[in-house]
């Protein structure tokens, strides 16, 4: 099977889905699989690429990306997989042009189209301009949705919002997103070192990672590091993601918090890191902290790093079951907006003793959200599709 992935940017932008992308890609080819990534002619420009990365796509509409692919020889797929955030593909993720790739490259090349939808649209709020523009996302969805041979999402939350609109008989699978941050081996003098580094010798550490964002909620985790020092812990708060110092109202709020409760000194920022760095900074943590105010998804590449380090992980149960029907065994998912409750467990999970070496949630994470698992079931949905819809002629 040839599968060619259509998506905006790769590595070394930083870009979650690209890096979903990349992974995805590579653990199909390590299966045998004839997989390879369709990008913006911009990318080839950040770093060189591998082989299999063809940087040749000048405009996302749907005659730009199908004579791009169509002037790649060694391409000539049997599936061309979208993958799909409209803010990737227009302001403020207004994008009808892109919404049309998947049908124009069916019928320019003849090969069946999926589309992986990492986002829908944005949360309808009660203001014009915000309804007009869920519904014009929603719009972008369902011309998608007419247009392909399988649809994938990364959520069963998503997965039920899109089978509501999806054409009879189509396929809508939610297949969970592995983790961007991959478990690296680390010395103990070097952990040690970067203990040292970030003051954090002999603390007991509270860890966020991702971006701060309102919906991130990272107040909350400031008010547990409260907690814990109250009840005498020598506990920290190490804030991982991209960026230099936290700014942005998001950020003045935490500080704002931080400040009331006294503990501005025991949060640690540690700035922009590589993904080796990242994956050091995250065995410094004891627990992780993901107080999302809609809830934990598998689709949060963040909580999918922290699993994969071993980590007790404290959220927010989403509106329907844990981890979208997954349960980490190793921490607390809590009722969702229950701050008093999330706070009481995320201090309880730090006063727990933790095992030597990863914890259970690696060992969860490796039979759940493994990258060659996610390629397994994605090449099985390929396949099971392939076998329903039969491809269709090229035109001319």
């Amino acid at each position: 099977m040839r599968i060619a992935f259509l998506v905006r940017s790769v590595p070394p932008a930083l870009d979650g889905v690209g890096d979903y992308t990349s992974h995805l890609t590579a653990a199909l080819r390590a299966m045998g699989v004839e997989a390879r990534i369709v990008t913006s002619v911009d990318q080839a420009v950040r770093a060189p690429l591998p082989d299999w990365i063809h940087a040749v796509v000048p405009r996302w509409t749907g005659a730009a990306v199908a004579g791009a692919l169509a002037a790649v020889p060694q391409l000539r797929p049997d599936w061309c997989s979208f993958q799909y955030v409209p803010q990737l593909y227009g302001p403020r993720g207004l994008c009808w042009a892109a919404a049309g790739v998947p049908g124009a490259v069916r019928r320019a090349l003849g090969c069946r189209s999926a589309v992986t939808f990492h986002e829908i649209a944005v949360r309808v709020r009660l203001n014009p301009k915000d309804m007009v523009l869920a519904a014009v996302m929603r719009a972008q969805a369902r011309r998608l949705l007419s247009a392909c041979d399988l649809a994938v999402t990364t959520c069963a939350r998503y997965a039920r919002e899109l089978g509501a609109m999806a054409p009879r008989g189509l396929s809508v699978l939610d297949i969970p997103v592995g983790t961007n941050v991959e478990p690296r081996p680390i010395e103990p003098v070097t952990l040690s070192a970067l203990r040292e580094r970030h003051g954090l010798e002999g603390a007991s550490v509270f860890g966020v990672f991702g971006r701060p964002t309102g919906e991130r909620n990272y107040p909350t985790a400031v008010r547990a590091l409260a907690r814990a020092r109250r009840q005498g812990y020598h506990a920290r708060l190490l804030v991982l993601g991209p960026w230099n110092t936290l700014e942005g109202a998001t950020a003045r709020e935490l500080w704002a918090v931080a400040r009331e409760h006294g503990v501005s000194d025991d949060i640690v920022v540690a700035g922009p890191l590589s993904h080796e760095e990242l994956s050091a900074h995250l065995g410094l943590m004891d627990v992780f902290l993901f107080p999302q105010v809609d809830g934990v998804s598998t689709r949060n590449t963040s909580i999918m790093a922290a699993l994969a380090h071993g980590l007790p992980v404290v959220t927010y149960a989403p509106a329907r079951g844990n981890f979208d029907g997954y349960s980490a065994p190793d921490g607390a998912v809590v009722v969702q907006g229950n701050e008093a409750a999330f706070v009481e467990a995320a201090v309880a999970a730090l006063a727990a003793p933790r095992p030597l070496g990863p914890g259970p949630n690696a060992a969860y994470f490796s039979e759940h959200f493994s990258w060659r698992g996610i390629a397994a079931r994605f090449l099985e949905a390929l396949t099971a599709a392939a076998a329903k819809r039969p491809a269709r002629e090229p035109v001319g």
